[in-house]
């Protein structure tokens, strides 16, 4: 079986072409083998006609189910109408056979008849409710008077050949003479119906089913004729191949009713049929001609009549006829010259009305360019208020440089071109020195004024292609496109000079500059972090110069602070830092600008001291210790470390045993090993510590050192069993130190060890005690490293010199 007799609305198979294709086969050629087999077949006359009128049944019903095919959501009135007619033909084609055959019941009229004009109906009605394009009511009437006119005409053929000369011959008949008059004024009716579609138009979208469907009415009319003709000369003789008109009208009919439902499917619910009211009013010659085009053919049915004896009794109704068509004629004559006259009128009235407006519309003109014009004049006034917005928004009032929002967005532009032409880019950092000290002394009008001329010395110095700002407060900003690190810090260096010798101002001024230059793994935020990182290193080296990332040798600093070569140091880096703090413990006021929680820390050990002396100098050398490995751990390459995570670190070691404090003084000095119970005491030390450093919000970051600086590699440690890298990285680096610190250090119950056997008892610890990449770190540091800060007197005998780190 075919799969569009399963179709569903969803199918997409019954809107293809194989479908329309395959039932258009499927009948006409089940029509055109009818015919071959009733004309060629090996039949007799009887047989013959049996054949005929069993296939004119058997074809229409098997497409009928086309007709009634379903789709949700729409009416499919015309499709069901045409059905029912072709079941109604159907209907009278059974009773035929059965009467014929069965009850073998000859001549006509039969109730198969009553039957088949029953199909008439239907398929008038099924004409008349097909969906029609737009038409203007103004003319119907005409359209009326022209079906009137075409009506009169057929009416006359059909009463000259079929209807009277039957009459006469048959007026005894009764109910033959009904039905056999009945059958032409039926197909009078249908050709004035089809008619009425032709003329009026069919709804664009259903033309091909309009066209099919027509067809098929044709193909009634025309056997219908050639009935009646054959009932009225013949006696109801009839060859079988007239029988197969009716059987192609219904495969017809089925076949357009199917193409109306594919049409119908595929319309949206909202969709209505659409007003195409250039092709209703275009003028369509040959149907305006049709009702005129009868007229020869009266006249010859006048003639016919007037030399045909037979039918010379039909002349005096023929010029009747012909006197009405005429009539009718006429009143469509006048009414089309009236209808073209007020069409005239209309047309010079709008004419009229038009040059009227004309002026208006010019006028109209002029005020649209006027207003165009003043609109221009807002336009510019517009664009000049909205760039002075703009400048608002990106420009700093004070200096007139960009200001930090414009600066973010043009960094990252620039940092986006810089990657994906491959050309360098470098950023300047600058702060001007002890600003705050000037703005005290001078009054904040006098600090606003150098500002100012900053911001015009920078400008004069970085040239066209730099983009300079103030970053916020006494900082500056420059991106330095296409420059490499070496140029970028010879501007910098300009404006270093050009600041300190320049400026018109009550006393000297000077800034400190840092200069990063981009790298292929930097992103805007890190350039603005490196440069930072490099003017903050430019401040604790002395001020009043410019420093690159790249001058930032971590090695050769610690070597410095270690011998005490150096007078300044970075706080960015772990000696640096260290030697910071350990300067913060001594209330040195300059180190406290950067460190202020060294003096805090410095407090909480003298605390601890009261109940062990030798606890500043032990924290502090482990301090020392931690910060030095720590170095050794980012120059190797095992881990990256933060500034916080370095803090962390600098104060968790100088705090890791501030528990102790609750530890009694009998169980911290006893000479021997500890029993259990003090041992459980000592482990609750890092509890009490943590406990403590938490009441000084401060010194938060000191808690990941103190909590667990006795946690062990192989989670056997305290107080929490962590294990491996659940162990914080500041406590595992302290871990490690804190072993050295006790085995270079005297205790009372052992002496100090040389730092070859420390070396040894620490890695026999690598895996259980200590991270193993830890103490690969350890060992990168040379030995004597260890043993220099071993030796180092304590920071709270001396004054170290921190030289201007902060401002």
């Amino acid at each position: 079986m075919h799969p569009s007799l399963a179709l569903k609305t969803n199918d997409p198979a019954w809107t293809s072409r194989q479908s329309i294709l395959f039932w258009a086969t499927f009948g006409f050629g089940a029509n055109l083998a009818m015919a071959l087999l009733v004309q060629f077949g090996p039949f007799t006359r009887t047989q013959r006609s049996v054949v005929c009128d069993l296939l004119a049944l058997v074809i229409p019903l098997a497409t009928v189910h086309l007709c009634f095919l379903p789709i949700a959501g729409k009416k499919r009135t015309v499709p069901t109408i045409l059905g029912w007619a072709t079941i109604a033909y159907a209907a009278g084609q059974a009773i035929y056979f059965v009467e014929r055959y069965g009850l073998h019941a000859e001549g006509s009229p039969a109730w198969s008849d009553i039957a088949w004009i029953g199909t008439y109906p239907l398929l008038m009605i099924g004409i008349l409710a097909w969906p029609a394009r737009y038409e203007p009511l103004g003319r119907n009437f005409r359209f009326v008077l022209d079906l009137l006119v075409a009506a009169v005409g057929l009416l006359a053929y059909s009463w000259v050949f079929l209807v009277a000369p039957y009459g006469e011959s048959a007026t005894n008949l009764g109910l033959k003479s009904f039905i056999s008059v009945v059958y032409p004024i039926c197909d009078i009716l249908l050709v004035l119906c089809l008619f009425h579609m032709l003329r009026r138009g069919s709804d664009p979208r259903f033309r091909a089913p309009a066209r099919i469907f027509g067809l098929g009415l044709l193909a009634v009319v025309t056997i219908d004729m050639v009935y009646a003709y054959n009932m009225i000369n013949l006696n109801g003789a009839g060859g079988t191949l007239f029988k197969m008109g009716w059987p192609i009208s219904c495969t017809a009919s089925n076949l357009a009713a199917f193409i109306f439902l594919l049409r119908m499917r595929d319309i949206p619910e909202e969709e209505t049929a659409p007003e195409h009211l250039e092709e209703a009013l275009a003028v369509q010659p040959w149907l305006s001609v049709l009702p005129y085009a009868l007229i020869p053919a009266v006249l010859g049915l006048i003639i016919f009549v007037h030399t045909y004896k037979p039918a010379k009794q039909y002349e005096a109704a023929t010029f009747f006829v012909a006197t009405l068509m005429a009539v009718g004629l006429v009143i469509r004559q006048i009414l089309t010259i009236k209808e073209n006259a007020m069409l005239l009128t209309k047309l010079q009235g709008a004419y009229r009305e038009l040059s009227a407006k004309s002026s208006e519309i010019r006028r109209a003109n002029q005020d649209l360019k006027d207003a165009l014009g003043r609109l221009a004049t807002n336009n510019d006034d517009l664009a000049e208020a909205n760039s002075q917005l703009a400048q608002l928004v990106t420009i700093d009032g004070m200096t007139g440089l960009e200001n930090h929002r414009a600066f973010q967005q043009h960094l990252r532009l620039e940092v986006d071109a810089a990657k994906r032409h491959r050309h360098p880019l470098s950023l300047i950092m600058a702060d001007v020195d002890f600003f705050k000290r000037y703005n005290d002394e001078f009054g904040h009008p006098a600090g606003d004024e150098v500002l100012r001329q900053i911001a015009t010395t920078i400008v004069d110095e970085v040239g066209e292609n730099a983009y300079p700002a103030r970053y916020g407060g006494e900082e500056f900003a420059v991106v330095l496109p296409y420059l490499g690190g070496a140029e970028a810090l010879l501007v910098a260096e300009r404006i270093c000079r050009s600041v300190a010798t320049r400026l018109r101002i009550r006393r000297k001024i000077t800034m400190s500059l840092g200069v990063a230059t981009l790298e292929p793994s930097w992103t805007a935020e890190t350039l603005v972090s490196e440069a930072d990182r490099a003017l903050y290193a430019a401040k604790g080296w002395g001020r009043n110069r410019a420093i690159a990332v790249s001058d930032l040798d971590r090695q050769r600093l610690s070597l410095d602070i270690l011998n005490e070569g150096t007078t300044e140091y970075d706080p960015n880096e772990p000696m640096g830092l260290a030697a910071i703090v350990s300067a913060g413990l001594r209330n040195h006021p300059q180190a406290l600008g950067i460190e202020p929680d060294s003096q805090l820390a410095g407090g909480l050990l003298g605390t601890l001291e009261l109940k062990d002396v030798e606890t500043r100098d032990h924290s502090e050398r482990v301090m020392w210790y931690a910060m030095r490995l720590a170095q050794s751990v980012i120059d190797s390459g095992i881990s990256t470390m933060t500034h916080q995570e370095l803090r962390s670190l600098a104060y968790g070691a100088l705090l890791h045993d501030i528990g102790k404090i609750g530890v009694p003084e009998n169980i911290l000095k006893h000479p021997g090993d500890l029993d259990i119970e003090m041992k459980a005491v000592i482990r609750e030390h890092p509890r009490l510590g943590a406990q403590i450093v938490q009441r000084f919000p401060s010194l938060d970051m000191a808690l990941a050192v103190i909590r667990n600086h006795h946690e062990r590699w192989d989670g056997r440690g305290y107080p929490s069993g962590l294990r491996g890298t659940d162990i914080p990285l500041v406590a595992r680096i302290f871990s490690v130190v804190d072993g050295l610190e006790a085995m270079l250090s005297a205790r009372p119950y052992s002496g100090p060890m040389p730092i070859e056997d420390v070396t040894k008892q620490l890695t026999l610890g690598s895996g259980t005690i200590y991270d193993p990449a830890m103490l690969r770190a350890f060992q990168l540091v040379p030995p004597e490293e260890w043993v220099k800060i071993a030796d180092r007197e304590s920071t709270l005998t001396r004054n170290v010199p921190i030289s201007s780190v902060s401002g």
